[in-house]
């Protein structure tokens, strides 16, 4: 587990630079995006004006032709002199962007711009037409081509009366070459919208004329499913929209925006792959950067995880053998108690420090030279262990092994009882198993001179071995295989 924790650790840095450049990278795609789109929409937003200011400059031009047209009439007197009118009406309309234009009479006939003079009753009022005075009509089927065309009236007034009805008429297919989007070299589309009814008045996207109010809605793109595009033209708003066309299922882009005159809007359309065409090319490019970006990236993970994983095995080797040479320079190798060199350098920590509640403990085996002597080393090194394993059973952490049949014990912080009780299990314990062992103790509240403490204890041992000795046991074999 820490191994684990290690590694995942030192991954950390690595997959935090992996993901920072894929969040800059799509950040910095999206920022372009952003960009692009906003382009976009100056671009539209400016080519809507153009053409807005084109409508209204040359309907302005246009309408005061007609005015001028009408005056001339008047002031002429000769609103019933047709071969007249009709040479004035072609010399004006040459200057207009009228396909035509006509004159109608109270008796519910048009002169035509040929001269010939037509009756229209049974599709044009004369009084109906006259009382909306001055106006832009709606789209409808024109009487004379049969194609959709919208009429600007201009009544002509004598003396208070009106004579006759001045009429531009204006086919709406011809309306697109009049007013085309010259954006994206010509290929954004423009339409009008009258507001009124919602038939367009000119569309050079679609092959025939349609009611926008009619449409089904277009499925929006997102961050533009809240825009009621219809409702906005009602109400002649500017606005934006992102749709997918129902014509070709491409995304679109449309900008709309009210007409300064006549109650028209005039919507910018174009396809996405002509918008961001730019974008397009890049995002290609930005694609294949990508693909070699996380290329890259994965096979600078593949080695950093390589890399780390193998740092992390050698660390952990150095680590076991650090360990291993640690256990062989502090633990004796016949009885895994702590050896000499840890007994030294424990002796000489306390020392440093001072401890309370000391308790030190010499132990030295009785006739181990015998033993080997008679019986082999093996046997000999059999009681070593032996004796060994019952005082690490008392004193795991706190015996030491510091010569051939030498034992240590150090307790720091216990009391006197506890370590008179511990050191009679240890006494216990081996006599159960017929070892016969001199031990010297001492215990002591304050250590200020652990050395003599370590020499009381000893000196103590060496009377227990003495005695041993003076009584004649070690000269008899009374262990016999017990501690193989």
């Amino acid at each position: 587990m820490p191994r684990t924790r290690t590694f995942i650790t030192k991954m950390i840095p690595p997959v935090a630079i992996i993901l920072i450049t894929v969040v800059m990278s799509v950040s910095a795609y999206g920022s372009i995006l952003q960009m692009e789109k906003e382009k976009c929409w100056g671009i539209l937003e400016n080519t809507a004006a153009t053409i807005n200011n084109e409508i209204m400059v040359r309907f302005k031009d246009n309408v005061t032709i007609l005015k001028l047209a009408a005056n001339a009439m008047v002031q002429e007197n000769r609103v019933e002199f047709y071969g007249a009118i009709t040479k004035h009406i072609n010399a004006f309309q040459a200057m207009t962007i009228f396909s035509r234009i006509d004159v109608l009479y109270p008796d519910d006939t048009v002169l035509l711009q040929t001269g010939a003079r037509v009756n229209v009753g049974n599709q044009v009022s004369f009084a109906e037409i006259a009382a909306k005075g001055e106006h832009m009509s709606p789209r409808a089927v024109d009487f004379q081509s049969g194609n959709e065309a919208v009429y600007y009236t201009v009544p002509v007034v004598s003396e208070g009366v009106t004579q006759a009805l001045m009429i531009g008429v204006i086919e709406c297919g011809a309306m697109p070459e009049l007013f085309k989007a010259r954006a994206y070299d010509g290929e954004a589309f423009s339409c009008l919208i009258d507001v009124r009814d919602g038939s367009f008045i000119m569309d050079d996207w679609h092959d025939t004329l349609g009611n926008m109010y009619e449409m089904k809605p277009r499925e929006q793109l997102r961050g533009y499913e809240n825009v009621d595009l219809i409702e906005d033209v009602r109400q002649a708003k500017t606005g934006v929209t992102a749709y997918k066309s129902a014509k070709n299922g491409q995304n679109s882009y449309m900008y709309y925006t009210p007409v300064g005159i006549f109650d028209w809007e005039l919507l910018i359309v174009v396809q996405e792959q002509v918008a961001f065409a730019s974008l397009l090319k890049l995002e290609s490019t930005l694609f294949t950067l990508a693909i070699v970006e996380a290329i890259l990236l994965l096979l600078y993970f593949i080695w950093t995880f390589i890399t780390v994983n193998q740092l992390e095995k050698n660390r952990q080797e150095i680590e076991e053998k650090r360990h291993a040479f640690e256990v062989l320079s502090y633990h004796d190798t016949l009885t895994a108690l702590y050896n000499r060199n840890k007994y030294n350098e424990t002796a000489e920590e306390y020392q440093k420090q001072g401890v309370v509640n000391m308790g030190v403990a010499f132990l030295d085996l009785n006739g181990l030279k015998q033993v080997n002597d008679e019986q082999g080393h093996e046997v000999g090194d059999a009681l070593i262990y032996n004796t060994a394993k019952q005082i690490r059973l008392v004193f795991p952490e706190q015996a030491f092994r510091i010569g051939g049949d030498e034992f240590v014990v150090l307790a720091a912080g216990i009391g006197q009882s506890e370590f008179a009780e511990k050191m009679g299990a240890v006494q216990r314990a081996l006599k159960e198993s017929r070892i016969d062992i001199s031990i010297g103790c001492a215990w002591k509240s304050e250590v200020g001179n652990l050395t003599e403490l370590l020499k009381a204890a000893d000196e103590k041992m060496y009377e227990e071995k003495r005695k041993y000795y003076e009584s004649g046991v070690g000269n008899r074999d009374r262990r016999g295989k017990r501690y193989i």
